[in-house]
């Protein structure tokens, strides 16, 4: 409810909020269910009710030979981004964080497997970063999940009119590769079946600065990761997290931060 405050302030009503917070919690239960239908044997039926929009960009980059950044958030069942994309040939692999109790994280690793989809796990950090390497080498797609409080490998972009530390390693990645920054997000509609968008590429003028050719990629990605809250606010499940934790101990007139 807080965060919901501070986003939108007096533009939804408290009623407004509160039925964003039973639509958020509702879904998360819908979420669960489908992940796990997803890993049995009616994982066609789950892969018929998501639909696309946009494929058009995602081959687009591709074309280009140097991989695709797949730019996502905590936006609709978000779990179903990869699968979807795998069903329909793609070579995608989700980067994810391993959960750190152990016994649920083997249980969790058995139903990846039996989803089909791949992942890159950010620990140890060495060997994630090869492997989103050698992926977008190989002209392969990666998904990363933009939209979490990081305090390290970040600058503070402006997101919903204030700054929050937002990592830096799409631009990093696309900077160094030249792989294409794509966004791409799920949305479920009201009968259940999902919607995946995937946007043109990110195009932002670059300068001579490396540091401020960061900030200004990780700005858009920002930028367009709000407007989809905007538009889904009960789909983003990250109003219940501290989104705005960290915060810059000063704030410049346009909220420019260097590279932490």
């Amino acid at each position: 409810m807080r965060n919901l405050r501070r986003a939108f302030g007096h533009a939804k009503s408290r009623k407004e909020r509160k039925m964003i917070c039973r639509s958020i919690a509702r879904n998360a239960f819908k979420d669960i269910v489908e992940v796990f239908y997803s890993t049995g044997p009616d994982q066609p039926k789950i892969a018929e009710r998501i639909s696309i929009n946009g494929e058009e960009n995602l081959k687009e980059a591709l074309s280009r030979g140097r991989g695709v950044i797949a730019v996502s958030a905590h936006l609709g069942n978000f779990s179903l981004i990869g699968f979807g994309l795998a069903c329909r040939g793609y070579p995608v692999h989700v980067v994810i964080r391993p959960v750190r109790e152990q016994a649920i994280e083997k249980i969790l690793h058995e139903y990846r497997k039996k989803q089909g989809t791949s992942f890159i796990f950010t620990i140890p950090p060495q060997d994630s970063v090869k492997k989103m390497l050698k992926a977008l080498r190989s002209n392969e797609i990666i998904c990363l999940l933009v939209d979490q409080a990081k305090k390290h490998g970040s600058v503070f972009a402006d997101f919903f009119g204030r700054p929050v530390a937002t990592t830096i390693t799409p631009a990093l990645l696309s900077l160094r590769t030249g792989a294409s920054l794509v966004p791409v997000f799920i949305v479920r509609n009201e009968n259940n079946t999902h919607h995946i968008f995937i946007e043109p590429a990110i195009e932002v003028e670059m300068t001579d600065d490396h540091d401020e050719n960061i900030f200004r990629i990780t700005v858009e990605i920002n930028r367009i990761i709000q407007s989809y809250v905007e538009k889904y606010p009960a789909q983003w499940s990250y109003w219940t997290a501290r989104r705005w934790k960290y915060q810059p101990k000063k704030v410049l007139p346009h909220q420019e931060a260097t590279v932490r």
